[in-house]
């Protein structure tokens, strides 16, 4: 059997008492793969955790998930067979090392998931099968271990135009696999990302700057521009 979407974000550690939201990026990973006509199923990870037996015959997951789920994540791939292939996506994947090292991974998606999705497909992903390492090294925006067993972390690709974004039509037949899907929130992608430009003003001993004012800036290209270094969107918090 093919692919097995699994949704963890803000699973934490034994599970949501109640999903409250389908989140954008399912949908459109679901949409990449119902574009390409290529079979897959979904679940919730604290379903995958009750009747894993029931999912046994799936050979590639895809995952989904944050930094906080990775207890349930955990306990889900202690009783996962290690001939899987592991595939991560989400707010996860910005710490490589918990991905490769703590659960296993063979391919990070880091950032922005679309076009990278679609180039490992097109390399062999959508027969279950691991691309080469030839083309791993031309894929951008993915972490993936190399034959010398040490973690390769891809440069990040140029973000999406409009035109390749609009050409990616997010899943709609996804949302009715959700648990009560009438009664939650469905995410609507009007942005692509943080649309919060206030930085933080202590981020890994780089310091704002007095005065700077960037942030607040009418000049929305400024906004981007950071004398400190610090990334746009880490003051949402």
């Amino acid at each position: 059997m093919g692919i097995l979407l699994i949704d963890a974000q803000g699973a934490g550690s034994v599970g949501r008492a109640i999903v409250e939201w389908v989140p954008a990026g399912i949908r459109s990973v679901a949409g990449v793969l119902e574009q390409k006509n290529i079979d897959y199923d979904f679940i919730l990870i604290e379903e995958l955790l009750r009747h894993g037996e029931e999912y046994s015959g799936y050979n590639t997951l895809f995952i989904s998930a944050m930094s906080s789920d990775i207890p349930i994540v955990r306990s889900v791939l202690k009783h996962t067979p290690k001939s899987k292939l592991l595939v991560f996506g989400g707010p996860i994947t910005f710490d490589v090392d918990v991905c490769f090292n703590i659960l296993g991974a063979d391919i990070a998606v880091i950032g922005e998931g679309e076009r990278a999705i679609i180039n490992l497909l097109d390399a062999g992903l959508k027969e279950g099968v691991m691309p080469q390492q030839k083309a791993f090294s031309e894929i951008k925006g993915i972490a993936y271990r190399g034959l010398s067993g040490r973690v390769k972390i891809n440069p990040q690709d140029t973000y999406l135009t409009k035109e390749e974004l609009n050409s990616i039509t997010p899943s709609t037949s996804i949302v009715a696999k959700y648990p009560y899907f009438r009664d939650i929130g469905v995410a609507v992608e009007i942005l692509r990302g943080c649309s919060n430009f206030h930085r933080a003003k202590d981020f890994h001993d780089r310091k704002c700057l007095s005065g700077c004012e960037n942030c607040t800036s009418d000049n929305l290209l400024l906004r981007l521009k950071c004398p400190a270094g610090v990334p746009a969107g880490c003051g949402f918090c």
